[in-house]
């Protein structure tokens, strides 16, 4: 008899209580699996099932992500009845590898470093041998935690930099998908979509600010010639687009005028006709205005 299946909506899985998946295979057929850790970690489950969980709006949005020789069980005690489990963490049963291990690890890390605790996480993360078995995971979790938690961007961007002396292959693999995001579509009113860029763009400004070596004069021009050319078209999010442009601005425009990049004047000019452009509303012109007197400040 084939074992059944338990399906949960969306609904019913918010009101359980916190739980994560330990171990997740590397394999390619689990990345959704590992989408699925990744976007749901804030949601609470406060039953620990007996049977393989496919809930209908997971599946929906990511497949179905179990298989017959893979399936999701309860860790440790699950045997003893008088346990409290409803916070046991749930793993996919495999055998656990150095990289699985340093993932987690790491992982934990992001998850924890803080203002308060950043040079003992730090230190942890610099003791930390990163093999290229890391691969896709860890530098979707460094990415995701980056952009998610934007107060804490300066924080991620110095692990980035310093993760090029434990994994120079990973740490290039994750420069080089912080700023191809840059250019991917916005998704008109998907606004986790819009926040998350807004995150990548900080990213690119606190790398750049950090070091203008690792992202270089030249690169932060382009993301603001493209930001600028899809305010100014009839872009639906082209006031998303502006935002983004002023952030970056915000960031990186003491660098860029003391570094004299020429091509920052082209963006301010093309910048300085929406001030006038009624269009655009008092709060976004107002907005470009702040960047333009930044700009021209102490000349």
């Amino acid at each position: 008899m084939s074992e059944s299946i338990q399906m949960y909506t969306k609904d019913e899985l918010m009101a359980l209580n916190v739980y994560n998946l330990r171990h997740i295979p590397q394999d390619q057929s689990y990345e959704t699996l590992r989408l699925f850790v990744s976007d749901e970690r804030t949601i609470n489950l406060s039953k620990v099932v007996r049977q393989t969980v496919v809930p209908t709006y997971l599946k929906n949005r990511y497949g179905d992500i179990t298989t017959s020789s893979h399936t999701i069980t309860r860790g440790g005690n699950h045997q003893d009845p008088n346990k409290d489990i409803s916070r046991r963490k749930l793993y996919v049963s495999k055998n656990e590898t150095a990289a699985d291990k340093i993932n987690e690890e790491i992982r934990e890390i992001l998850s924890k470093i803080s203002d308060g605790n950043k040079n003992k996480l730090m230190n942890e993360f610099m003791k930390k041998n990163i093999p290229d078995e890391c691969g896709q995971t860890l530098i979707n979790n460094i990415y995701e935690f980056a952009v998610d938690l934007s107060y804490l961007i300066h924080i991620y961007a110095e692990i980035i930099l310093n993760l090029k002396c434990k994994n120079e292959q990973l740490y290039l693999q994750l420069l080089d998908k912080i700023v191809k995001n840059v250019y991917d579509p916005l998704i008109e009113n998907n606004e986790t979509m819009k926040r998350l860029r807004m995150g990548n763009i900080m990213l690119v400004a606190e790398i750049y600010k950090k070091n203008p070596e690792v992202i270089s004069h030249q690169k932060v021009i382009e993301i603001l010639n493209y930001l600028i050319s899809r305010t100014l078209s009839s872009d639906l999010n082209r006031l998303d687009y502006l935002q983004m442009l002023c952030e970056l601005l915000k960031s990186v425009i003491s660098i860029l005028k003391s570094e004299n990049v020429a091509p920052l004047q082209v963006v301010i000019d093309q910048l300085s006709k929406i001030t006038t452009d009624h269009s655009y509303d008092k709060r976004n012109r107002f907005m470009i205005q702040d960047i333009i007197d930044l700009y021209y400040e102490d000349e």
